[in-house]
């Protein structure tokens, strides 16, 4: 026989199984989720997450009023930055959930290996550990899916009202955090209900005010809202529309069942590829054990059954979501696998052992179901730890880092979508990185009480935006921004934008370019020391000189003159090319313009000069000044100063312009 049954066994070994193993199994998965665990934000959600903890802030819908709270207890550990304080919160929310499903195996079937297979299946796939290992709300969410049916099977066990409000406390406390957990409470509690015998007024009453309770938690959200944090989503403070429909998440009710048929097909078949690859035939085929002999068993039927309209709830509803990255919303269906998995194990054994084995024969049962339980999850460590592993994961962070370097405090960034903006408010808020300029989010820029908190010319350049297509709203929002400003406040913007509004230039320097206005164009003297460069196929002529200071600093701007002198019929453009080489670098001649392409550390400004001369006026000379930035990796020491200016489609040869020292 697997084991004796919990009921049977002395004190201690039912401690040991009951309390001892659950244990094991959440202190092994919060060693795993440790070893992999990010040391600063990660995904797009990340950022904005840790900044609203920090900050004590409300995050995007539903707003998650218990993962605020919480995680602003794990926030004052001495953890390192903040982002990692609040994803070791992730990781004892993950690893706990995973020990409550091993409780409630052990509690059901009275197998231990039965409860460790189940609750390091549920940690260790592809689906949890990713979450149980950085910043977000899901490893949350499957510790209060868990701690629900854990109650639910203790109420099981006695049917007792002092359980059943607990179960209804614990079934309140999961819908503080993740709508999707109404896909376990509604059967769980609606089973529970009708069970219950003979009925109540006031014992209903009762349960239905432990189940509300935790709901006033959410009041925590506009109480902070009326504080104005740098996150604050829905400005719920506003009034009670306004935290309603940031509560119910109306924000993404577009999104629910709006994608095809086909497609949520496509994406379950896909999930079902997954799956398999993540348990193996052995794991799938306990988990089909486990279903049936749990809606089979008369003793446990109200949890099978509870159990399977939920799986079947969870995955109709996150096939037909309409988003392009939709497997998260599968994790709360690996919770049931888990189980069914578990149950397997279990049912399968028991049956093998009823058939009255020999001791030796029942030992070996017993031994191989133990394996089954090591060797599954070990499989999943191997599988999925280079895949899941985050401790050296900062591209976030490093791209939010480098792009902020040289941003003034008064300027404005347009950014493609609220991801980024959280990226760059982790910086200026969770690390006191310096003051913040005013950053804009394209994506959240129609919604009416994000505009209200925008200064006048944006605000009005938001309300006109909702008019714009959506495609081609993020560039118009950029170009026409930067119309409306004060043409000396520096804008910086990730969108893609094809050109700046008249009389501003377009500097793409990635994550962020620059829209600054354009210099006045002007007559000039020959510049000292100009030479022609290039004749043109009409006979015209190029001269050109570039002036930078003698010594500059890495990482701050500096002054760029360069002197033109054309001559020719027609109107064009140009861009000049300023580039920075070392002799040691470059041991051909710098004139070679293979060599200046190939070998030379570039930084690159557009120049744009409108050029037009009159047949009475063949020659013109023009001038400019912009700003550049040496890059990080050009170590300090003299380098030369080349140029080259690319006009009519015709590409001058690289010319040497001078010395210059970088500290």
């Amino acid at each position: 026989m697997l084991s004796a049954s919990v009921r049977g066994s002395p004190g201690r070994r039912r401690l040991a199984l009951r309390v001892g193993l659950p244990v094991a199994v959440a202190v092994m998965l919060l060693i795993c989720y440790w070893l992999t665990l990010a040391p600063t934000i990660t995904d797009p959600d990340s950022g904005e997450l840790a900044t609203a903890v920090h900050t004590m802030g409300v995050a995007h819908p539903t707003g998650y009023p218990l993962y605020l709270i919480v995680g602003k207890l794990f926030d004052l550990l001495p953890l390192g930055e903040p982002a990692r304080r609040i994803a070791f919160f992730s990781a004892v929310s993950a690893a706990a959930g995973g020990g409550l499903l091993c409780w409630m195996l052990i509690a059901l079937t009275g197998s231990g290996a039965a409860g460790v297979l189940g609750g390091l299946v549920l940690g260790l796939n592809w689906w949890v550990w990713p979450q149980a290992n950085q910043v977000e709300v899901y490893a949350l969410h499957v510790l209060l899916v868990c701690l629900v049916l854990a109650m639910f099977v203790r109420w099981l066990e006695q049917r007792t009202p002092r359980r059943l409000n607990q179960l209804a406390f614990c079934c309140g406390l999961a819908l503080t955090h993740h709508r999707t957990s109404a896909f376990f409470i509604m059967p769980v509690l609606l089973w529970a209900l009708v069970a219950t015998r003979p009925v109540r007024v006031l014992g209903l009453a009762r349960t239905v005010g432990w189940g509300l309770l935790p709901l006033l938690l959410y009041g925590w959200l506009p109480y902070r809202s009326a504080h104005h944090p740098p996150i604050d989503w829905g400005n719920t403070s506003a009034g009670l529309r306004s935290f309603l429909e940031h509560v119910i998440g109306s924000y993404y009710a577009g999104y629910a069942f709006l994608d095809t048929a086909a497609n949520a097909w496509a994406h379950t078949q896909s999930s079902l590829i997954k799956l398999h690859q993540q348990l193996s035939l052995v794991g799938l085929a306990l988990a089909l054990v486990g279903m049936a002999g749990m809606v089979r068993s008369p003793r446990h039927r109200p949890l099978g059954i509870s159990l399977a309209a939920s799986f079947v709830a969870i995955v109709i509803w996150a096939s037909f979501y309409g988003v392009p990255d939709k497997d998260i919303f599968y994790l709360p269906a690996l919770i049931v696998i888990s189980a069914w998995c578990g149950w397997g194990l279990a049912h399968g054994a028991s049956a093998i052992a009823r058939r009255g084995l020999r001791a030796n024969a029942a030992r070996a049962v017993s031994v191989v179901a133990w394996a089954a339980a090591a060797g599954l999850p070990a499989s999943l460590v191997v599988r999925n730890w280079e895949a899941v592993d985050r401790s050296r994961e900062y591209v976030s962070f490093d791209t939010a880092a480098v792009a902020l370097r040289g941003v003034p405090s008064d300027a404005v960034l347009v950014l493609q979508a609220d991801a980024p903006n959280a990226s760059y408010l982790y910086h200026y808020y969770a690390l006191d990185h310096g003051p913040a300029p005013v950053l804009i989010s394209t994506g959240l820029a129609v919604m009416p009480w994000y505009q209200a908190r925008l200064e006048p010319a944006i605000r009005e350049v938001a309300v006109r935006s909702k008019k714009v297509p959506v495609h081609e709203r993020p560039a118009w929002l950029a170009r026409t921004i930067r119309a409306r400003l004060d043409p000396q406040r520096p804008l910086y913007t990730s969108v893609e934008v094809e050109a700046a509004p008249p009389g501003y230039v377009l500097l793409k320097d990635p994550p962020l370019s620059r829209m600054v206005l354009a210099p006045g164009i002007a007559q000039a003297a020959d510049a000292p020391g100009s030479r022609p460069l290039l004749e043109l196929p009409d006979g015209a002529g190029v001269l050109l000189e570039v002036a930078v200071p003698r010594e500059v600093e890495r990482r701050k701007p500096f002054p760029v003159a360069a002197a033109i002198r054309w001559s020719g019929t027609t109107q064009s453009e140009g861009m000049l090319t300023v580039a920075f080489a070392r002799r040691d670098i470059v041991e051909t001649p710098v004139a070679d313009p293979e060599i200046a392409r190939q070998r030379l550390v570039m930084r690159s400004a557009p120049l744009l000069f409108g050029l037009a001369a009159p047949a009475n006026r063949p020659r013109y000379h023009y001038r400019q000044e912009f700003s550049a930035i040496l890059p990080d990796y050009l170590v300090p020491g003299r380098y030369y100063v080349l140029a080259r200016v690319a006009l009519a489609g015709t590409e001058t040869p690289v010319v040497e312009a001078g010395m210059m020292t970088v500290r």
